[in-house]
């Protein structure tokens, strides 16, 4: 077989959830294509559906190298699915940073654009709780300023409302010590 031959079979065993044989025929195909980024792009969503999420980040890398600029559709699906990878491995900031460069080429995919969201109040919310046994830690507070300012408006107000409420338990807190 042919690496076209194999994507194929490989896209059909991934169809059918069979996500262990589809990445091993796309493994196959890349052997026989290694510049093919389509190849890598498949098989990273493999590992992501098997959570594997170093091997995954690992194939997105490498499709990204051989994804050319005019590839914008395939370069986007790498960058989603780098992101995906990152946040599994708990890499935030860099998930944060191919989630924005997955926006840059297509500013209004939905799919992107809701894994970023995620990713920004997951972000948030452990910010929150380290705030709460380390309320003068200056790298979460910026780290929280950062991401406040880049949510809409309307959660900016809520975030802002509930950190003015803690702020003033707090200071009350404080001086009844």
């Amino acid at each position: 077989m042919d690496a076209e031959e194999l994507k194929k079979e490989g896209n059909k065993a991934f169809s059918n959830k069979e996500f262990k044989k589809a990445a091993k025929l796309y493994r196959d195909a890349i052997k026989l294509d290694p510049k093919n980024p389509v190849l890598y792009s498949n098989r990273a969503m493999c590992f992501i559906k098997l959570e594997s999420w170093k091997r995954s980040f690992l194939d997105c890398e490498k499709g990204l190298v051989y994804a050319g600029k005019e590839q914008k559709s395939l370069r986007v699906k790498l960058f989603w699915r780098k992101g995906i990878a990152l946040t599994k491995l708990e890499d935030y900031n860099l998930a944060l940073d191919s989630y924005n460069d997955a926006l840059k080429l297509d500013g209004e995919n939905r799919v992107v654009l809701n894994e970023q969201k995620a990713l920004k109040l997951k972000i948030l919310s452990n910010s929150a709780k380290k705030l709460k046994t380390e309320p003068y830690n200056d790298e979460i507070q910026e780290l929280s300023v950062k991401i406040v300012g880049t949510l809409p408006y309307d959660l900016q107000k809520l975030v802002y409302n509930n950190t003015k409420k803690s702020t003033k338990v707090l200071n009350e807190f404080q001086q009844n010590i």
